[in-house]
């Protein structure tokens, strides 16, 4: 059976209410879409009827590392989003990880961090999106492969994972996030080949169709076809274009 090609909207913090105007997915059979939206809105009954309605799931933005407890401004805990049905959540987004290195947090701690979120998320039967990707610099100094490599080492050694559907990998490459850039499809390829093979290697897969690798860049409806046609891409992290609900659902509509 041929894998759904998997598409997240990335909100941000803007607002959701163009999820409103977004068309129903039902019975599409080639994708399923996610829409990531802040905390606030995870349970709000509008967007709980959005999701049923129109084939939309709900996913956090991020989750916490703790199921529950004194951690006061901590992002909603794994036993919190799944008691809600949330069924999906982003971590390790670039913006996140952005953030955490401005404040000077070493990248390997910064990794564990996200492994710990990880493996709570997979207890609790929420399916992950973890995003990983290098900055320009990075690129410039041919180091790629291996962040890409220490990225996927760090999250996910040693992660009891018995499902393989609960894993998604987003490749974010950094350095065009923010501007109007887009890797070469040959650089496309590339990565999410690595991608596809670090996972299996780190997770004791016996095949890399087992991993999903989404990208996640300045996709839109001028480059989705290509980009999706690329081997190793199983569908798109999409956040500019999500805002729009006519061009996101021209991106999903390409498959």
């Amino acid at each position: 059976m041929e894998k759904k090609k998997f598409f997240g909207a990335n909100f941000k913090q803007n607002e959701i209410f163009q999820l409103l105007n977004y068309p129903s997915f039902e019975g599409n059979e080639k994708s399923e879409v996610v829409a990531f939206v802040p905390s606030f809105f995870l349970s709000d009954p509008i967007l709980k009827a959005i999701s049923k309605t129109k084939a939309i799931s709900r996913g956090a933005q991020d989750i916490s590392e703790f199921t529950g407890g004194s951690y006061t401004a901590e992002p909603p805990s794994p036993t919190w989003l799944k008691q809600a049905g949330i069924t999906d959540t982003l971590i390790g987004h670039s913006e996140q990880r952005q953030h955490y290195e401005d404040l000077g947090v070493d990248p390997q701690k910064i990794n564990q961090m996200f492994y710990r979120k990880i493996a709570q998320a997979i207890n609790k039967r929420i399916r992950v999106t973890y995003c990983i990707g290098e900055t320009a610099d990075e690129r410039a100094r041919g180091a790629t492969e291996g962040v890409l490599e220490t990225q996927i080492r760090e999250g996910l050694e040693n992660l009891a994972l018995t499902d393989p559907t609960k894993l998604i990998i987003a490749y974010e490459p950094r350095w065009v996030i923010g501007t109007d850039q887009i890797p070469t499809s040959t650089q496309i390829k590339r990565a999410h080949s690595l991608v596809k093979e670090y996972t299996a290697k780190n997770l004791g897969y016996a095949s890399l169709s087992h991993v999903t690798a989404i990208y996640g860049g300045n996709m839109n409806p001028e480059n989705a076809r290509e980009i999706l046609a690329i081997p190793h891409v199983d569908g798109g992290l999409i956040g500019r274009e999500s805002h729009n609900p006519e061009r996101f659902a021209e991106i999903v509509n390409t498959v």
